[in-house]
């Protein structure tokens, strides 16, 4: 299954579901005859000129590295919000999302080519530096509701990027990435909202919201924040959704979760932490690390 670990349970296997093209400029990868992944002609493009040469030289070693060694990543972050809306941000790092279980092999890849790497965080987060440029090798986000493992992998498009074709990741994939960032320095729900209207609301809301599963109203709050930022864009929005989101919280009325019920460090633990000291709300987050100190599977 490929969606958060701990809802593996609700939504079927995604290789089985049909991709929704979204009519953009981002195409699904195609199978030849034998299996294995060919390649567009047709292939789109990230427009990179704006990246200083240092740093064209580390991404392409780091890429070229990983498909060289077939560990298995898809790109996301900054390129991948290009890729899906034409939004160029400056960024000094680039992003790249693996299963946990690859991290070791890559880290290992990666310092054969030079690289510094490290383990920054057992939740979530191994990097590759050539300072001050680096990569992030993302294998969870860092309350753990989302892992990503091989179904994201499989769910890849392709983009050209550095002239190499790299593998993308999925519209629905790269919102819930984004859903759980609302901290105080960091909201990425413009994020969202622009990946909304980028594709002109063609992204599969069903899975995402079984995917989600008890957090589904996170979608709720984006698509609020959608409807006021875009007033004349709400029929991007997924009406029969909305409603039933609507009409599960009404039903948290006359039937509500125990008091003490807390999601707060799911979204910024620094700001709710403060919940947990001085109230008594319990942290839900599992802190148990994904990785070891030198990129191991736990």
């Amino acid at each position: 299954m490929d969606c958060p670990a701990r809802n593996r349970k609700l939504v079927e296997d995604r290789s089985k579901v049909p991709h929704r093209r979204s009519g953009r400029k981002v195409l699904p990868m195609k199978e030849d005859a034998s299996g294995t992944k060919d390649e567009w002609d047709d292939t789109p493009r990230v427009d990179t000129s704006w990246i200083p040469l240092e740093q064209e030289q580390l991404y392409r070693i780091c890429l070229g590295c990983l498909m060289e060694n077939r560990i298995p990543f898809i790109l996301a972050g900054a390129f991948a919000l290009y890729a899906y809306t034409g939004i160029q941000r400056n960024t000094k790092d680039l992003d790249v999302f693996l299963p946990a279980e690859h991290v070791r092999p890559a880290l290992i890849a990666l310092n054969a080519k030079g690289l510094r790497t490290e383990v920054r965080d057992g939740l979530w987060l191994a990097k590759a530096h050539k300072d001050p440029y680096f990569v992030d090798l993302i294998f969870a986000n860092p309350n753990k509701e989302i892992q990503i493992d091989m179904g994201w992998i499989r769910r890849s498009n392709k983009v050209e990027l550095f002239d190499m074709r790299v593998p993308l990741i999925a519209l629905e994939e790269l919102i819930i990435s984004k859903i759980y960032v609302a901290r105080m320095d960091r909201f990425d729900g413009a994020d969202i909202c622009h990946l909304i209207r980028g594709s002109k609301g063609r992204i599969d809301w069903h899975w995402l919201s079984r995917c989600l599963g008890r957090d589904q109203e996170l979608l709720l709050w984006h698509f609020v924040l959608f409807q006021y930022v875009y007033p004349g864009h709400v029929h991007l929005l997924p009406t029969p959704l909305m409603d039933r989101i609507y009409e599960s919280m009404a039903g948290h009325r006359t039937n509500p979760p125990p008091e003490k019920t807390f999601r707060g460090t799911l979204i910024d633990p620094e700001s709710f932490e403060v919940d947990c000291r001085l109230w008594g709300y319990e942290d839900i987050r599992d802190t148990k690390p994904l990785v070891s100190e030198d990129g191991s599977r736990m």
